[in-house]
């Protein structure tokens, strides 16, 4: 069996832990230094020899001189960040993966703007224990000191990982220690939620999955990835990782009520395990929620007073008197007040008579007016009932997520995530004032106000396949609008006319700014509903 590198290991690490995702760092304030590959991930039997090289690269305007020297790796905390221990502080017995890596202790000379390859060779012994062993190659410009220490006296360095796995009583197993949300009840769309992954097997796991919020209607209101791409990492044996997300969706009405978010992940190569655990939270807007049951009250009350008015009215065409019993019961006084509203009841009616006596229509209105107030009332309670439902059984909508913290924050969309899944468009010759040769001397930032979630990300591909570049797509979770509008600075009307054009005609409105601003132009368009027929 041979050793095997990953592909795609560089886009495994965000955060110290991850300390492979490019490493610039500044040994002085004019020095520059970068490895590639930042992370080998590596499987292996015992007693079997494996050789590579790591690239180093001077990107600086002169020469410089070079250490290299393995250390072994640990973790520490829950955040993702690590140490590197070296070979000298454990009386390990040869059996650290650090000192099966041979590589020169000599100085590597590289020219100024160049690269250079460090071979270095991985022997694993006979007698090596089976699971995860974890170290790494540091690169500095600091050589290590001839007292029996092996390590780059310097902390201005580089480094490549090595995570190997030997073969033998490999055990994969991990569980979700915690799932959680900073708060159960709050009054829009926006929580943060708190994942603890612990490894409870001798190798490391790269746990990969989704954490995937539900309305009370079980409609899909955000999907956030996890170890997708470079978002995340390994999780290595007897450790637990901490994940931090945040979500923000659009405020609505209609998602007023209890959520779901449902975490699942996948990890092992051997055998794919699955784990899964949900939290729930209740997005309770107050304000709204208290115009809302006002509107509602009104409304029952008013058809609750027109039904029985109009029932009233009904027994009394009829004569049946409905204060009857109640008269006989309250005595004279009460049989007294009656006489008198009868009395004024017909000379309202008569009045009415004598100015609508020829207006039957107005006759007919003033006659069945509790039917009139009672109906429009239903009607519109049944239509506040389907507005309601619609918004709320919406298969999905926009929202926002935030994946980590820190510098190692991560921004997502619903619009980006879109873009994602189609298919890109083969390249056809392209009619609009920018070329793909041309360089594109403003941002270009796509907003999608149409209520409907990929729309922008629809309309990027097609300005893309006419050679713009968007470099920002975003979800309007505030608003919708039925228009689509294209907000440019004047400075580059020309293109914004271009792209006016491409779409339909699209509104376009032009702002003045400084001419001598050293500011690059930007050209937002909001994506209406227009842009879906």
């Amino acid at each position: 069996m041979t050793l095997i590198s990953n592909k795609l290991s560089k886009l495994i690490f965000a955060g110290v832990l991850l300390l492979g995702v490019v490493f610039p760092v500044q040994a002085q304030e004019s020095l520059t230094l970068s490895v590639t590959p930042p992370l080998f991930q590596l499987a292996a039997v015992k007693g079997q020899a494996w050789q590579s090289s790591v690239k180093v690269v001077n990107s600086n305007s002169f020469p410089i001189t070079i250490y290299a020297n393995p250390v072994n790796f640990a973790p520490v905390g829950e955040e993702g960040r690590g140490q590197f221990i070296p070979i000298f502080e454990n009386d390990t017995g040869g059996q650290t993966l650090a000192e099966w890596i041979t590589v020169t202790n000599e100085a590597i000379e590289i020219p100024a703007e160049t690269s250079k390859d460090i071979p270095f060779i991985v022997n694993v012994p006979e007698n090596a224990a089976p699971g995860g062993h974890f170290a790494a190659i540091l690169i500095g410009t600091k050589p290590p000191e001839n007292n029996g220490a092996t390590a780059v006296r310097t902390s201005q360095v580089v480094s490549s990982l090595f995570f190997l796995s030997i073969d033998g009583d490999v055990i994969e197993k991990g569980a979700i220690r915690e799932f959680s949300v900073n708060d159960g009840f709050v009054p829009k769309p926006e929580v943060t939620f708190l994942l603890r992954f612990q490894n409870e097997g001798n190798v490391h796991v790269r746990p990969q999955g989704e954490i995937k919020i539900l309305n009370m209607w079980g409609k899909e209101r955000g999907v956030i990835p996890i170890n997708h791409g470079s978002h995340f990492g390994n999780v290595l044996p007897d450790t637990v990782r901490k994940f931090d997300f945040s979500w923000k969706g659009e405020s609505s009405i209609s998602d007023i009520g209890r959520h779901t978010a449902v975490v699942t992940l996948g990890y092992g190569n051997k055998a794919r395990q699955t784990v899964s655990q949900q939290v729930s939270f209740w997005v309770i807007p107050v304000k709204l929620t208290i115009s809302a049951l006002l509107v509602l009250l009104t409304l029952v009350l008013l058809i609750r007073w027109a039904i029985k008015s109009y029932v009233r009215h009904m027994l009394s065409m009829a004569g049946i008197d409905p204060d009857e019993r109640a008269a006989e019961k309250a005595g004279g006084a009460v049989v007294m007040n009656k006489r008198l509203k009868a009395i004024s009841k017909e000379k309202t009616d008569y009045s009415r008579s004598r100015i609508f006596k020829d207006n039957w229509l107005v006759q007919f209105v003033i006659e069945y007016k509790y039917f009139f107030v009672g109906i429009p009332s239903v009607m519109l309670l049944l239509g506040l009932l389907f507005w309601f439902l619609s918004g709320a059984l919406v298969s999905e909508k926009s929202f926002e997520a935030t994946i980590g913290e820190g510098e190692s924050e991560i921004k997502i969309n619903s619009e980006e995530l879109k873009r994602q899944e189609q298919i890109e468009p083969a390249p056809v010759e392209s009619s609009s004032v920018i070329t793909e040769e041309s360089k594109q001397e403003f941002t270009l930032r796509l907003i999608n106000v149409s209520g409907e979630p990929g729309t922008a990300a629809r309309v990027s591909i097609d300005l893309e396949r006419e050679g713009f570049r968007v470099n920002t797509l975003e979800p309007g979770l505030e608003r919708t609008q039925n228009n689509t509008v294209i907000v440019a600075d004047a400075r580059v009307s020309e293109v914004a006319q271009a792209l006016s054009k491409l779409l339909d005609k699209a509104l376009l409105s032009l702002k003045q700014t400084d001419t001598d601003s050293d500011e690059q132009p930007e050209i937002i368009i909001y994506v209406g509903k227009d842009t879906l027929e």
